[in-house]
């Protein structure tokens, strides 16, 4: 259970709260806003009982973010570390799950490696992306097994009005960076096309104050596009495409200087076609991923092939505006290839979902899926929302669902030379079984003030670890359960103030705390138009409470990583209508933290850009 104290907090601070602002006279609704990953039917978000937030192109030329990780931080309940600098081994917590809990996706291809179930967040830029979905707590009667803590949905660019941009950019540690992107529409062909290559020479990712001075480079190149012809006022023909490749020098899991390389190649497709009636829609898919690792290291060359293979049928059905339906049948095989053995686990699955809105002021969704996979059998699962609005302000949501995840291939068979007897993995796992509850509460008066608080428990049952170097089962319940509130204030049509905060306590079954999980995070971001010409924008991110683990000693001994503020300051500055200049400086204050134990951070940077619109 939270904390007495979390309680009281939110017993008495919030009705306060609420009860000041609606003090003000409320205004018209804003303009609707329609989020797609929550139910898979387009919605207003003011009828989503899940726990959503959505970020857009306008957030990330703000923010001055590349890659995904980075951007997401700002979310509330989200959290990540790195070992080092762009493009070295990191991850993102959704209330405190680790990544493989959590489904990616980039119009609708998954990202997430068919091997380890683990997004390769370090590799995952916001390139050509409009729009960015961010759903927490187990929806996996949607997504799948993986989607126990979240699901993050990035929605490329495309169609509309034909526009062209090439942006170059430059920066501390040697850092380059050059991107393009084109959109529009020919004829019945709409398109959108995005390129990045960057490169830098990058710091030491074992920490420099421990006397590692060998910088740690990377490079990365990428090619996103996104396709759809009409090939009849009711059929779509459409096409989406993702390539990455690149290469990295980082330090070991024990934070020493090494030479360390791993190289990263990644092909993500998909090719559906949809027929569009008066109220139904269905669509016919097929999805591959193949991704590829190979890692050299002073002991050893470890090189990993992972490929996924999709068939996916999604329908859509209308009985009227309020009753709705989205059904769906996937058949799923992923491969693992270690270079001697090729593993392979395959999965069927059927979902459905009901929303309805009973009352004008009442919106409900109802999902059951059953999934059955060729080792563990067939699971059942299913996740009901509310949405209630007690005022034209003022709304309740709640969201309960079961979820369920079984082992990765990498988990069953990897193979290491830093693991027992070289064998990590080990083939008498169980799936893990997990409970998602969630209530919150919502003000949004509609007049640029928004505010909303959460409270999250997710439940693992068997929770699969990694122990003495092998992957073993945690018999008993872990819980992850926190507080998220955030805010939202437009002051005046000139500056805008957001923030977050986020409270955490993930526990292991046998009392142990989750590492590198903060229990304290508050963002807050100051965005300000200074002129019709320049924008800037002032970001705090306080993290504190982190514990993590000290690799170097042997037994491994738990260590306290120090609180850290990292500050950020970016403008934008408009030079004519086709042509602007832009620059960040990170970690401001120039702050020495970790969000690993014995890996370094950046140092404060900066870079400066020009990017051209045609």
């Amino acid at each position: 259970m939270l904390p007495l104290r979390s309680y009281l907090f939110l017993i008495c601070f919030l009705p306060c709260l609420f009860v000041l602002l609606l003090s003000r006279e409320a205004h018209a609704d804003a303009v609707d806003e329609i989020v797609v990953s929550a139910t898979g039917i387009p919605t207003n978000v003011d009828q989503i009982g899940a726990s959503i937030s959505v970020l857009d192109e306008e957030d990330f030329l703000n923010y001055q973010e590349r890659y995904l990780q980075n951007v997401l931080q700002r979310v509330s309940g989200v959290s990540s570390y790195s070992s080092g600098g762009p493009g070295t081994s990191s991850n993102v917590f959704l209330r405190g799950l680790t990544g493989k809990y959590s489904v990616v996706q980039l119009d609708g291809i998954q990202l997430n490696s068919p091997v380890s179930q683990q997004a390769e967040w370090a590799h995952i830029t916001t390139l050509g992306i409009e729009r960015i979905e961010v759903l927490r707590g187990s929806h996996g009667v949607l997504y799948g097994s993986e989607a126990v803590g979240g699901v993050v949905s990035m929605f490329s660019a495309y169609g509309g009005p034909t526009r062209q941009s090439l942006s170059l950019e430059a920066g501390s540690y040697d850092s380059y960076s050059a991107s393009g992107f084109a959109a529009g529409s020919l004829s019945n062909l709409d398109y959108g096309v995005a390129l990045n290559f960057s490169e830098s020479d990058g710091f030491s990712s074992a920490d420099e104050d421990d006397g590692n001075t060998e910088d740690d480079g990377y490079e990365y190149m990428s090619a996103v596009g996104r396709f759809g012809l009409a090939l009849s006022d009711n059929v779509n023909l459409n096409l989406s495409v993702r390539y990455v490749d690149s290469d990295v020098n980082h330090d070991d899991y024990v934070p020493v200087d090494s030479n360390d390389t791993t190289a990263f190649e990644s092909v993500n497709a998909k090719l559906g076609i949809a027929y569009q009636g008066d109220n139904m829609r269905h669509e016919v898919s097929l999805v591959t991923s193949k991704d590829e690792n190979i890692s050299v290291s002073a002991f050893s060359t470890v090189s990993t092939e992972g490929t996924r293979e999709m068939f996916v049928y999604q329908g859509y059905y209308a009985v009227n505006e309020m009753n709705q339906f989205l059904f769906g049948l996937e058949m799923e095989t992923e491969e693992y290839d270690d270079g001697a053995e090729t593993y392979e686990a395959e999965n069927q699955s059927a979902h459905i979902l009901w929303q309805t809105m009973p009352m004008s002021d009442l919106f409900l969704t109802f999902a059951t899926r059953i999934d059955d996979q060729e080792e563990f059998g067939k699971h059942e699962t299913g996740r009901a929302t509310v949405m209630k609005e007690l005022t034209s302000a003022l709304k309740l949501r709640a969201t309960y669902g079961t979820g369920f995840r079984s082992p990765s291939l990498y988990e069953q068979f990897g193979k290491s030379i830093f693991c027992q007897d070289g064998l990590c993995g080990n083939v008498n796992l169980e799936p893990e079984e997990s409970v998602s509850e969630d209530i919150g509460i919502i003000y949004d008066n509609g007049d640029g003030v928004f505010l909303s608080a959460s409270i999250f428990k997710i439940t693992l049952d068997n929770l699969i670890g990694y122990s003495n170097g092998k992957y073993v089962q945690q018999p008993g319940k872990s819980t992850y359960e926190g507080v998220e509130m955030t805010a939202d204030w437009a002051l005046g049509d000139r500056v805008n103030v957001a923030a977050n905060y986020t409270y955490q306590d993930p526990k292991l079954s046998n009392g142990s705390r989750e590492i590198r999980r903060p229990r304290h995070t508050l963002n807050m971001t100051i965005t300000a138009s200074l002129s019709e010409k320049l924008t800037t924008n002032l970001s705090v991110l306080s993290v504190r409470d982190v514990i993590d683990t000290n690799f170097n000693a042997f037994p491994y001994t738990q260590v306290d990583l120090e609180d850290y503020n990292l500050v950020n300051f970016g403008a934008h500055y408009q030079i004519n209508a086709y042509s602007k200049i832009q620059g960040k400086v990170s970690n401001l204050l120039d702050e020495d933290y970790q969000t690993a134990y014995g890996f370094g951070s950046s140092d404060r940077s900066f870079n400066v850009g020009l990017r051209f619109d045609f």
